[in-house]
């Protein structure tokens, strides 16, 4: 006699019941495909199925079932956020630092809220997982483009352009460039706060200390006060 999938899943043990549960919730997170923005860089596109998939083994880490399904939904969105053109003002290389501190910050939140105490040390490595691959990422970025500047100065520039193409891929290959350290002193900052208000006071010291002409200073201090709204939102989505 045949069943019903109601009447079999009415047959399994509760510990089944919850294992097919964290399985339907995994599957639904790695498989959600936002639309993506054409106007993003393969490299920095945060909507990718490998990412949920490195993130999708947390939903198996928490004890309350019930909130599995607004777990993944949270994760998805983090991921959608990490965007650096979401809110999109400014996307230099500072904004996309922010982004990826913000990224890192919210996840950890994610963690200490879903993940049962005696799996916080493994999700969090996970978590270090992803966001070391993304650092690595944005460095391949900048080695590839500074490579690329180099060949162009060596074909159309002057002995001058060509010195200053060699001196900045040298920075890049040492990890001493500009946006380099930024987004260390940012991490950093992010790691140090006692809070996130006190964090993006610290990135607005960053800017305005770091050079830029006074119209892109601008663009970068409208795009912290956008991330800024947009943390106060996660927050209140947490409550």
């Amino acid at each position: 006699m045949l069943t019903t999938p109601a009447e079999q899943t009415q047959s399994l043990s509760k510990e089944e019941r919850e294992a097919s549960l964290r399985q339907v919730a995994a599957m639904r997170f790695i498989y959600q495909q936002p639309v993506r923005d054409l106007s993003v860089d393969t490299s920095s596109d945060p909507f990718t199925a490998e990412d949920a998939a490195t993130l999708a083994p947390l939903l198996d880490m928490t004890t309350d079932t019930d909130s599995i399904n607004v777990f993944a939904t949270a994760l998805n969105k983090v991921l959608r956020e990490n965007n650096a053109n979401a809110d999109n003002i400014d996307n230099s290389d500072t904004s996309q630092a922010v982004s990826l501190a913000m990224t890192q910050a919210k996840l950890n939140k994610l963690v200490e809220k879903y993940v049962s105490s005696d799996n916080q040390q493994q999700a969090g490595a996970i978590v270090t997982t992803l966001m070391n691959s993304k650092f690595t990422e944005r460095e391949d970025v900048q080695k590839d483009l500074a490579q690329a500047t180099l060949k162009i100065a060596q074909k159309y520039g002057s002995a001058d352009h060509i010195a200053q193409a060699e001196s900045y891929l040298q920075q890049v290959e040492q990890g001493t460039s500009r946006a380099q350290q930024e987004l260390t002193q940012i991490l950093q900052i992010t790691a140090q706060s006692s809070n996130m208000d006190e964090a993006f006071a610290g990135f607005a010291a960053i800017v305005k200390s770091n050079g830029f002409d006074s119209t892109s200073q601008n663009n970068v201090l409208k795009q912290l006060d956008a991330y800024q709204a947009q943390w106060q939102s996660f927050i209140q989505s947490l409550a």
